[in-house]
């Protein structure tokens, strides 16, 4: 049993060193396919189709941390941070353009120039999201593979 748990855990720490996108030296394939008791060429197949990402999407539509998928991750970060920050910028134009609109008051010459304000802030914060293609990523890491249906 203890040959069993050590031979596990260092296929754990092979695989979790090529997923993160190490690479794996070339005596230590040959001692881990011995051990695994295949060739070392079968044991480079095995690992890329561990992460393939054909492979990767059909574990229940997550993405496990490999170079693309922690590259799509960080755009979705980046671009949330960017448009938070566009968001937040318009805020005050928002609040601007509501004072001008003087809701209580009587319609006047400047409510033209807030709903301006109002519309292009908004504006701009839907532009943000679909540039940046989160409302995209979004709705594709929400679909089903072909394992799920």
């Amino acid at each position: 049993m203890g040959k069993d748990t050590d031979l596990s855990i260092t296929a754990y720490r092979v695989l979790q060193y090529v997923v993160w996108g190490g690479k794996i030296p070339s005596l230590l394939n040959e001692k881990l396919a011995r051990r695994l008791g295949t060739s070392p060429s079968n044991l480079h197949q095995i690992i890329d189709k561990l992460t393939s990402q054909e492979y990767i999407l059909e574990r229940n539509g997550f993405y496990w941390p490999t170079d693309n998928a922690k590259s799509e991750f960080s755009h979705i970060r980046n671009a949330k941070k960017i448009t938070l920050a566009i968001f937040l910028s318009s805020i005050p134009f928002i609040l601007v353009a509501y004072l001008l609109l003087d809701p209580f008051g009587k319609p006047h010459e400047m409510q033209f120039v807030g709903w301006s304000i109002f519309g292009s802030s908004l504006t701009l914060f839907f532009v943000a999201l679909s540039y940046f293609g989160i409302i995209d990523k979004l709705i594709m890491l929400r679909q089903p593979t072909k394992s799920n249906q």
